[in-house]
């Protein structure tokens, strides 16, 4: 290919990456701390708990104070918060207990990491 300018020239071979070649040594990582798991998690961030039916159970309220505190008028909202808390009450019965703080303490005891003496 004839090169007919200078300009015309620098610009078919345009290098994209060539405008970040001057940001290559501003910030150098330096490693603070070596880069190694603990052998333990902690706990403060468990307080989220989530609150069971509680969608069924406001609607059961709203019915019962709506009806003047008559169980009978409210059988059908009643039955389906029953049946939600008895679901939710299999969920935490059958789930895990590695999930939590204690199981993966638990289980990071059981395998713990090598630490490298300075």
């Amino acid at each position: 290919m004839p090169r007919l300018t200078e300009a015309l020239h620098h610009r078919i071979h345009f290098d994209p990456m060539k405008k970040f070649t001057n940001y290559r040594s501003l910030y150098p990582y330096k490693q603070v701390l070596p880069a190694i798991l603990g052998n333990g998690v902690s706990g403060r961030r468990d307080n989220k708990k989530t609150h069971a039916c509680l969608q069924e159970m406001s609607l059961m309220l709203v019915c019962l104070k709506k009806h003047d505190f008559e169980q009978s008028r409210c059988e059908k909202e009643m039955e389906t918060f029953n049946e939600c808390l008895k679901q939710h009450e299999k969920i935490r019965v059958n789930s895990d207990d590695n999930s939590s703080t204690g199981g993966i303490n638990a289980m990071l005891s059981r395998y713990p990491q090598p630490h490298q003496k300075d």
